[in-house]
């Protein structure tokens, strides 16, 4: 898991008094298209940098439904991730279905094309 953020991209570390080995986040990470290079498992995507919590939905991992988390703790029960988030993204007013995300950026982005 990534550190805690304030919700506009920059992590927050609780500065210089902060427990270095204490991290508190609540990520919610879904409708996410992830490409693996071949070999490379779904248990790679994450990562547990000792979070609070967890919630992961609707991603997809070469274009099939993957459950992150689940694979995740598969392979590392003695470091499993953090429960449920403990909220939703609720600001947001529309969102792309992660099926739809590898034609959306190859038409979309890259240089010369904002």
């Amino acid at each position: 898991m990534l550190p805690a953020s304030d919700g506009w991209g920059s992590a927050t570390t609780g500065g210089a008094a902060a427990d270095a080995a204490h991290v508190s986040g609540r990520i919610v990470a879904e409708h996410n298209y992830i490409r693996l290079p071949e070999g490379v498992p779904t248990a790679a995507v994450l990562y547990n940098r000792g979070g609070t919590g967890l919630t992961a939905r609707d991603n997809l991992v070469d274009g099939r439904p993957a459950d992150l988390v689940g694979a995740f703790d598969a392979a590392n029960p003695a470091a499993p991730l953090g429960g449920d988030a403990g909220w939703m993204p609720v600001l947001r007013t529309r969102v792309t279905p992660a099926a739809a995300l590898p034609a959306l950026v190859g038409r979309h982005a890259g240089a010369g094309r904002l």
